[in-house]
């Protein structure tokens, strides 16, 4: 059986990517003019990795460039549901019964 390997593109445009998130998340804010002479692609590149790294969270794309998000160090607290009343546990038992 023979071993699959990732193709050498699909490896560099990971890498590309998580440098890209690395620089935005150091500098805070970053044009794509300069993303692209940092790294050594076209602009349009840059824009199709950017609008990824958006739809994932690691960035926000503003005119020309991108602009870090905050990450948050904990998950959000999850607020305990009130306790249901007998009378609302009832009306939930009786529509369920139907």
């Amino acid at each position: 059986m023979k071993s699959v390997n990732v193709p050498r593109k699909s490896s560099n445009l990971l890498k590309r990517r998580l440098k890209i998130a690395e620089i935005v998340a150091a500098q805070g804010e970053i044009k794509v003019d300069d993303l692209s002479a940092q790294l050594g692609v076209s602009g349009v590149t840059i824009r199709g990795d950017l609008s990824y790294l958006e739809q994932q969270g690691y960035l926000k794309r503003s005119f020309g460039g991108a602009i870090a998000t905050p990450l948050s160090s904990e998950p959000e607290a999850i607020q305990p549901i009130a306790p249901l009343s007998l009378a609302q546990q009832m009306e939930i038992a009786r529509h369920c019964a139907r």
